[in-house]
């Protein structure tokens, strides 16, 4: 019993440390993302200034650019989540919100 346990605590861990690892990868690629709507939308602004693009493309690049930051920001919260339970698996921290009968 004490060896199943503490192998279901490794694959745990193991499990809970590639989500941490997959996090902070998925922010890095998010983070070009957020750089690329950037550039994209400055490029759009500049030709619609020009009348060389519509209104819609315009505003297709503002969504792009909202959307690219909102994952982003999602990312960021995932990886925090990810980085708490590891630190919970590991007992590093403890659930202090458990109620106790």
């Amino acid at each position: 019993m004490g060896a199943q346990l503490n192998d279901q605590v490794r694959l745990q861990l193991n499990h809970d440390y590639q989500e941490a690892i997959l996090s902070g990868k998925k922010i890095t690629v998010l983070e070009q993302a957020v750089e690329q709507s950037n550039e994209n939308y400055r490029i759009v602004h500049n030709k619609f200034n020009n009348s060389l693009a519509t209104t819609t493309d315009l505003l297709d690049a503002n969504v792009a650019r909202l959307r690219a930051n909102l994952e982003y920001e999602m990312a960021k919260a995932d990886a925090a989540i990810s980085y708490y339970n590891l630190e919970r698996t590991a007992g590093v921290i403890t659930d202090h919100f458990r109620s106790t009968p």
